[in-house]
């Protein structure tokens, strides 16, 4: 009986009720007006709304000031990253986990989902009745992303619904929209929060055309273009549209009207001049006359700012601008740029990642050009979220390229920058996976391996999975940590000595005992300490895997 009812209830509730936006009380939005504060819609706006009144935040309260921007249901479990990328950045999510309801492991994998496309908090439904209850590690997982986990609490049984949140959370954002002077003020704010691996041109059109209700097409001289995905998609027109809507050549009239289907729609374009000497056009198509051409110079002023800060030249005579579109945009964008470059994916196949002093990276770049220059290698390059970013066809595995490799590693010692090699990508789609996995567990690796100055794709998937093994609870878990706890004292030298030994030096005890700067029976005795405490030869297989799984936990959370 129960299923049928809450069958019935989703299938009433994912309906959008746009008649009944404008009821809402938007007391907090006119309040923001009159105090003169800064205008968006945060998650802590939100819980002061007409269907939040039973609502509390039970996790993740350091994200309360995030903005929202939309609203979308979730209620079939996205697969990766790529398969919620329909989801709009600063979007709040409405939720009863139906699908996965017994499984918590995977709950927490939707709200990495969640992080990763840009998402700002969950809403969470029929608590009791869909899941038994929210687990610890759902909890844990909101707390560490900073992601607000908000229950909605009934007095009356379902007495407020999926409809009710989405109603009251748009009209605040539309009445926010139509309240806001400063166009630019508002997108940078929302900006702001989305993630490094989810900044793309696709995401920035995708902001800016959400903030003013418009779809939008950048395109260049060379053919490049990107288009924004604006929800409703009315008047959704492709590049060639609007090429032939001004075909005609004239400059002087940004806007145009036109019939279609029975309705009206209008047209703008606009040109203005980017970095790298480039000339871009952007073209916006709106179902009501309400774009300026002030506000449309604010639309280009924000794209031209925000795409030169994400490192997006859009110059297609500069190989530079590869790396960004292939790591940050989509799998399409980045095939049109390799074909209109004339840049073979073969030679592009292996993205090696320098981290350094921001100071260093550029004398670090100039010798890693002349040692790929002197052994013919392509490359092309780019320094990214303050890492420097080189993209070639260096296997590391091979004969020569791992001498290659060897000379690239010594440069890199002597700046102490640590050097990760991610080689072996098949494609557009899988070189974007790799490098994004990478960002997401960088700040993990650097506690893991603190001793390590070479890394590569095993090092991203292993630190990941500590900090799954940190997030989750269970048997697994509690496995783990009981040998940290056995190991445990004042100085912790017990616990360093494993890591070291473990992780940092494969094993060897003369390299432990240099590393530790310790002679070799000083070494020897805690080892041997190691294995009375425990009771066990970690030294052996499968010991050896749990052990070393604990110093990297040990590691992760001391350098926290």
């Amino acid at each position: 009986m129960i299923i049928m009812q809450m069958t019935e209830l989703f299938i009433n509730h994912i309906v959008l009720l746009h008649k009944s936006l404008m009821t809402v009380s938007f007391d907090i939005i006119k309040e923001k007006i009159i105090l003169g504060g800064a205008m968006s819609v945060t998650v802590q706006d939100c819980l002061r709304l007409p269907s939040f009144h039973s609502a509390r935040v039970i996790a993740g309260k350091n994200g309360l000031g995030r903005i929202v921007s939309s609203v979308s249901v979730i209620e079939i479990p996205a697969k990766s990253v790529e398969a919620i990328s329909v989801f709009n950045p600063n979007e709040l999510l409405v939720t009863s986990f139906y699908s996965i309801k017994d499984d918590p492991t995977r709950q927490c994998e939707e709200m990495r989902n969640l992080y990763d496309a840009g998402g700002v908090a969950l809403v969470l439904f029929y608590v009791g009745d869909v899941i038994p209850q929210v687990s610890d590690e759902l909890l844990q997982t909101a707390d560490v992303m900073n992601i607000p986990l908000i229950l909605i609490e009934d007095e009356a049984e379902y007495s407020v619904s999926y409809s009710d949140v989405i109603k009251d959370v748009m009209g605040a954002v539309f009445y926010d929209q139509a309240s806001t002077d400063s166009f630019s003020d508002t997108v940078e704010n929302r900006l702001k929060q989305i993630p490094y691996n989810k900044r793309s041109m696709e995401t920035l059109l995708n902001v800016i055309a959400e903030t003013y209700n418009c779809n939008l097409v950048l395109y260049n001289k060379n053919g490049l273009y990107f288009t924004s995905i604006y929800k409703p998609s009315f008047g959704q027109f492709g590049p060639e549209f609007f090429f032939n809507a001004f075909a005609d050549g004239s400059t002087d009239h940004f806007c145009k009207s036109i019939m279609l289907q029975d309705k009206s729609f209008y047209l703008y374009r606009k040109e203005f001049p980017h970095a790298g000497n480039t000339w871009l056009t952007l073209y916006a198509s709106s179902n009501e006359n309400s774009i300026s051409e002030h506000k449309l110079d604010e639309i280009c002023a924000c794209t031209n700012f925000f795409s030169t800060l994400w490192g997006y030249t859009l110059d297609m005579q500069n190989y530079n601008t590869v790396i960004t579109l292939i790591l940050k945009s989509s799998r399409v964008i980045g095939e049109k740029f390799l074909e209109a470059s004339g840049v073979p994916f073969s030679k592009l196949s292996t993205i090696l990642v320098v981290e350094s002093e921001k100071d260093n990276l550029t004398d670090i770049l100039r010798q890693i050009e002349g040692i790929l220059k002197e052994s013919e290698r392509f490359y092309v390059k780019d320094i990214i979220d303050d890492r420097l970013v080189i993209l070639s066809s260096i296997m590391v595995s091979q004969k020569d390229d791992g001498i290659i490799a060897t000379e690239i590693e010594k440069c890199i010692n002597e700046y102490e920058g640590a050097l990760f090699f991610l080689e072996s990508s098949k494609n557009l789609t899988s070189m974007r996976k790799i490098y994004s996995d990478f960002c997401a567990n960088s700040a993990a690796m650097s506690k893991i391996f603190i001793h390590r100055k070479f890394r590569d794709m095993y090092d991203v998937i292993f630190s990941q999975e500590i900090t799954n093994l940190a997030i989750n609870r269970g048997n697994r878990n509690d496995q783990i940590k009981s040998i940290i706890e056995a190991l445990k004292d004042d100085s912790n030298n017990l616990m360093e000595t494993l890591a070291v030994y473990l992780i940092d030096c494969d094993s060897q005890l003369s390299t432990t005992a240099a590393t530790l700067f310790l002679h070799r029976n000083t070494v020897t005795y805690r080892l041997n300490k190691i294995k009375q405490i425990t009771n066990t030869d970690f030294t052996l297989m499968p010991a050896t895997y749990d052990f070393y799984l604990a110093a990297a936990l040990w590691r992760l959370n001391e350098n926290s």
